[in-house]
């Protein structure tokens, strides 16, 4: 197939999607986060079709277990999609993920609904479970424009802004409220939302900022569409893998997190377990 025929046909897809799908920079094109959600979505699809086939193919074969993932809410795509692209097509298993928000995600690890549960921060105060530190990530403010005709030097510059609240971790919350105290900055809290894609649409509606990990904005600050005010210093995100202490998939999931599947999440150091 030619290249202006699968230009043709990627522009048709974009029109019907109604969103772009990737982003030119520096002469090569990247998935959008929107690209990046159809492309899990699309190779679910494609799994599912190859799973229907060696299921018609194979009857009476034993079935494979089923490893079943939730992922708190506040837990951006970004870092979901890292995590669920390196195991989607295991062999070993059936793999399927879902959202909820921590009550619900407790209980059906709890009811053994989950097998693994994606969070902000550790469980470590339940000896039930293990947590497994995945990943970390600085935190930035951003914002759709620079304030104007404010000469204050960042973090200053921050006080009296409209404030969107990235309400996730309740830990890093107050970090961050420590943080605006230590710099005298009060800014307008006036929302606070959960859901991440939501948030940086209402970034773009207005003169407001949010704090958000680096990760889950660099592709809008690389086009120009949100910029960054500053890094905020002392304050991280963080991401946990919490499974039962005595689940059936430790094996599996301790070799997720030491590298034999999952090779390009970032530990800044040696994963730590909490039991």
């Amino acid at each position: 197939m030619s290249q202006p025929t699968i230009s043709v046909q990627l522009r048709t897809l974009e029109e019907d999607l109604g969103f772009v799908l990737f982003v030119r920079e520096h002469k090569k094109l990247h998935l959008s986060a929107n690209g990046k959600l159809v492309l899990i979505k699309a190779e679910s699809i494609f799994h599912l079709a190859d799973q229907l086939g060696m299921g018609l193919a194979g009857m009476g074969a034993h079935p494979k277990p089923e490893f079943h993932v939730g992922v708190l809410n506040t837990i951006s795509s970004s870092f979901t999609f890292d995590f669920a692209n390196h195991i989607w097509f295991q062999r070993s298993i059936v793999f399927s993920m879902s959202s909820g928000c921590k009550k619900t995600l407790s209980v059906g690890l709890d009811s053994g609904t989950f097998d693994l549960i994606l969070s902000d921060k550790s469980w470590n105060q339940n000896t039930r479970y293990t947590s497994i530190l995945l990943d970390s990530d600085n935190l930035i403010a951003v914002a759709a424009q620079a304030a104007d005709g404010n000469d204050l030097q960042f973090p200053e510059s921050l006080h009296g802004m409209n404030y969107i609240s990235h309400r996730g971790d309740i830990g890093s919350e107050v970090q961050l409220d420590y943080f605006f105290r230590r710099h005298k900055v009060h800014p307008h809290l006036f929302a606070k939302i959960e859901d991440v894609s939501l948030l940086k649409k209402l970034l773009h509606q207005g003169r407001c900022f949010s704090v958000l990990p680096k990760k889950e904005v660099q592709e809008e600050i690389s086009s120009g569409s949100l910029v960054s005010l500053g890094d905020i210093d002392g304050v991280k995100f963080q991401l946990w893998a919490i499974f039962p202490t005595h689940s059936g998939f430790r094996d599996l999931v301790e070799n997720l997190i030491s590298g034999s599947l999952i090779g390009s999440i970032s530990v800044s150091k040696p994963p730590i377990l909490i039991e």
